[in-house]
């Protein structure tokens, strides 16, 4: 995740796209399907060059990763 953001604050589209796509494969591994919801939007996002969508991506991103933690944290099933 901060790969991503890295990508983004510097307007680098190509390492957005890579770690989003990397992100993407890890989630649907992992049977994680609003996670990987969340990571298509950035990735997509990322190839259209859009700041605005990219930014709400990565918060989307981070929403789902936060409470993707706090299940595993309680015990619960994503």
């Amino acid at each position: 995740l901060d790969a991503a953001g890295a990508a983004l604050e510097t307007g680098n589209w190509e390492d957005l796209r890579a770690v989003a796509h990397r992100m993407k494969g890890g989630s649907a591994m992992c049977a994680v399907p609003a996670l990987h919801a969340a990571v298509c939007a950035l990735q997509m996002a990322a190839w259209a060059g859009d700041l605005a969508l990219a930014a709400e991506g990565m918060g989307r991103v981070a929403r789902e990763r936060a409470a993707l933690a706090d299940s595993v944290r309680d015990g619960a099933s994503p």
